[in-house]
Parts: structure tokens; sequence; C-alpha cells
């Protein structure tokens, strides 16, 4: 099997902060807006605490406004006097990528934060869209929208980032706006991480059936789950209204529908380029590698084919070229949960400790990949950071949209989340893309670029020759004319 040299995009993952409103269990409560604990400042994509972080009684001294706070070299917080030049608080001041106020809308987010990375994954390369934050945050509702039950014909305006990109995909797939010369399939699944064990949302027969997560020195992480392949926007809503159904939700103090799992719907798209035959090409098949669809298990597939003479009937027309495997990951993570905050008590406690360990983990590596010091990166402590190993390692454009509110009531969890993101902004990635080509496509392209190469060449040693002549042209008239001069001067 022949590979291209494969195209390097280098970046930084992509963070976004997304401020939502104040819901209406934290709106009752405040007067005049003095519940708001933090702004966002979209145009310097910035977003600043506007009330002190509430301290317990203590009876250490108070810094004054002019001391310098300690400062997180992973968290690049700009330190902001309240209060004139006597105040005794100081507020906080957040940069990022992009950052979104209350009356933002979901496809303001998605068409600054997610359209890029679909655009990419429909060219071959892999991407991870993922929310962060703490539970009623908003991190479902930016993911999977208000749609009920994802109707396709319902309000865009109530669609999540899954849908409209689901939209993009397929008006890139059936227009073949993006490549012409390509044909495209697509595959989803639909995972959960519950309690640290990885569910089938898509499995009829195996319903809340813990998978084994295994590695392949071929594909990586791979967990044997179920594929379906989709033809349209509306199989596809389809599918994931079906697949949301097993979801893990409960009803907390914080919000009545809590996602007590974090969920991965994975779009696979697989394209074949289609090779059109030269007029000289001779039907004999020369073996090598070749592509061709696997009904069975619904993909484009690669395989090593022995050399057959085809009758003089037999069409050419079905050489498969390149293959592109590309995926998306759109990962709606289960918020970090405060006990005092939720009520959670028994089985809802236990989940919100499983949430919160395998959101530590996250943060751990996220960490160490943040750091300039070489380190093990340990992906195996969470079942989630293990399934994300292939993007967080590096092979996949990512945007994280962290999810926060702007109650006072929570200033030390925005705080957090609004830490996290500081440190995530700081994690490289190395997005390549996807080929795989066969011997007799790579054969035909490598005679294509010598024949180029050639061609250029001839052309060089044309423009040399004339350069030349016109040098030689040059330096005659230019003895000539010495030689006048010269004799003039006798």
């Amino acid at each position: 099997m022949a590979r291209e040299e494969p195209q390097i995009n280098q970046s930084s993952i992509n963070v976004a902060i997304r401020l939502r409103p104040l819901n209406n269990r934290e709106s009752s409560s405040s007067k005049d807006n003095e519940d708001r604990a933090w702004r966002a400042l979209p145009e310097t994509n910035s977003i600043v605490q506007l009330v002190s972080t509430p301290k317990k009684a203590s009876s250490s001294p108070k810094l004054s406004s002019t001391t310098s706070p300690v400062k997180d070299p992973f968290c690049p917080a700009v330190s902001i006097p309240q209060g004139g030049g006597g105040g005794n608080s100081s507020s906080v001041l957040f940069t990022f990528d992009r950052t979104f106020g209350e009356d933002a809308t979901t496809e303001d987010v998605y068409n600054s934060v997610a359209k890029g990375i679909v655009n990419g994954v429909v060219s071959g390369i892999n991407g991870t869209i993922f929310a962060y934050g703490q539970t009623s945050s908003g991190k479902t509702f930016t993911m999977q929208g208000s749609q009920e039950d994802n109707e396709i014909d319902g309000n865009p305006s109530r669609d999540g980032i899954i849908q409209m990109a689901a939209r993009d995909i397929f008006a890139h797939v059936s227009s073949n706006h993006h490549d012409p010369h390509r044909e495209y399939l697509v595959r989803i699944s639909f995972l959960e991480i519950y309690n640290e064990q990885v569910r089938d949302l898509l499995s009829k027969n195996n319903e809340g059936e813990s998978l084994a997560v295994r590695e392949d020195p071929k594909q990586g992480v791979v967990v044997n789950c179920t594929e379906v392949v989709v033809t349209d926007l509306a199989s596809l809503l389809n599918v994931l209204r079906d697949g949301e159904k097993h979801r893990q939700v409960a009803s907390t103090n914080m919000n009545e529908t809590s996602s007590r799992s974090h969920t991965i719907f994975r779009v696979t798209i697989e394209s074949r380029e289609v090779v059109e035959k030269d007029d000289d090409d001779s039907c004999d098949d020369e073996g090598g590698v070749g592509a061709y669809f696997d009904f069975e298990f619904g993909r484009f597939a690669i395989e090593s084919r022995e050399v057959v003479e085809k009758d003089d009937d037999d069409s050419c027309d079905d050489e498969g070229g390149s293959v592109l495997i590309s995926t998306l990951n759109l990962v709606d993570l289960a918020g970090s949960e405060s006990v005092k905050h939720t009520g959670a008590t028994g089985q809802r406690q236990r989940e919100g400790g499983m949430i919160n360990q395998s959101l530590l983990s996250l943060s751990q590596v996220i960490n160490t990949l943040a750091s300039s010091k070489k380190q093990f990166v340990n992906y195996r402590d969470s079942k989630l950071t293990r399934l994300l190993q292939p993007s967080l390692s590096g092979n996949a454009l990512m945007s994280i949209i962290c999810c926060v509110t702007p109650s006072r009531h929570h200033i030390e969890e925005t705080k957090s989340t609004l830490k996290f993101a500081a440190r995530a902004k700081l994690v490289k990635v190395k997005a390549q893309k996807n080929e795989v080509i066969g011997v007799r496509v790579l054969v035909k392209r490598l005679q294509k670029e010598m024949t180029k190469l050639r061609k250029d060449m001839e052309e060089q040693k044309k423009k040399l020759k004339k350069q030349r002549r016109e040098l030689k042209l040059n330096g005659v008239i230019n003895f000539g004319t010495c030689v006048v001069v010269a004799l003039l001067l006798l």
C-alpha cells in the first residue's frame, strides 16, 4: 500500500467561551442584575469578573489593590483593581480565541468555531469539537440545541452544533462542492461514557453492555460499536434521536434534565477519488492496490489485487483512486458538579463523583500537553481521555467551547472552567490529511508530476538560451563601441 506525503496543518486548540443568560432559577433571586458576576467582551474576545470573589471569614490581612497576584504560568489572567484607587478587591480578565455574550446564538458559535473544522473533515482532516463546563451551563444546548425530536424541518435557530455540522456535511456531499471528482460515504456511531463504562447508544441487542476499549497497531484506539451508514440529513437526525433516548439523564437541583454521562457522536467520512482513464490506458489490471465499496461493512476498502486481463467489453471506469478517511468527534461532556449546589445523594452523588473524576483526568492530560516540558501523558486514567487520545495527541483540528454562567453563586466554578480553557489554549496540534492511494494512481500522479517538471525544465532551458544570446549580442555591441571610441581617441 502506498501513501502520499501527508499535508500538515499545525495550530493550537481553538478555545471559545460562551456566557449563557441567567436561567429562571438564578434570575428569580437577583435584583437589578446584582447577581451577575461575569460579563463577556466580544469585541476583545475577553470575559471579565464584575464582582470580587467571595471570601470566608479570616484573620489574615487583606491584600491591597496594588498587590501583585500569584500568577499561574498556564493561566494568562489579568488582575483589574475594582472601586477606583482605594478599593480592596480586584477582578480578573481572561482572553481567548473567541468570546460570546448572552445574546449570541448557537449559529454564531458554529460559524466562528466549528464550521472550519467541519470543512476540514470533508477534506480528509480529523476534527473534534466538544463543550466543557459545570452542570447547567448550556453544553447540551450548544451541542444539540433545543429542537424537539431533532426535526429536520424545524426552526433552524434551535439547532445545535451537531445538526448544523450535519447540514454542512451533506450540503458538501450532495453538491460535490468541495471536490466534484470524489464519491462520499458517511457513517456514524454514538457512544456514552457512564460511570466509566463505554456504552453503545445505537445497539439494539446489547443495550447497557460495557464495551472494551482496545488499541490496534494500525487503527489506534478502537471500540467495537455499531456504525450506521447514513445517506442524507434526515437519516442522520433519526439515528441521533434514537441514540438520545438511551442516554442517561436525571434531575438535580440545578438541572431538571442533567446529563449523567459523556457522549461522543462520531461522524466518519470516507471518500474515493474517481479516476478517469486516459485514451492510451490499457484495461489490463496491473494489480497493486485498489479501492472498492464493501457493502457488508458499509465502507470503502483497500485491497491488493492479482493481475487479471479484462475482456474487450469490460469497462475500466470503476478503478478507484485515493481514499480519504476522516472522523469528526462531537463531544457533549457531562458537567462538573458540586454537591452543595446539586443536592445530589445516593446514586446521583456517585454519578457526580465519577463525572468529576473523568473531568479531572481530562484536565490533567491538558495540563501535561500544555507544559513546555516533555512529560509522559497518561491517557489511561479515564475512558474519556482514552477515547479522545487520537485527537488530544495531535492528529485533529480541535475546538473547545467552554460554557459558563454569569451567576455570582458559581464564581469559583466559572473561574475553574476559564482556567481549564486557558491551559487548553496552549496545546498544539498537528492535523494531517488522511489519504491512502493505490499504487496505480500513485504512479500516474508521479508521471504527471514528472511531465510537468520536464516541461518546466525545458522552459527554463529556453529562457537560459535566450539570455545567453542576448548577453553575447550585448557583448559584441559593447566591444564594437569600445573599438570605435579607441579609434576616435587616436
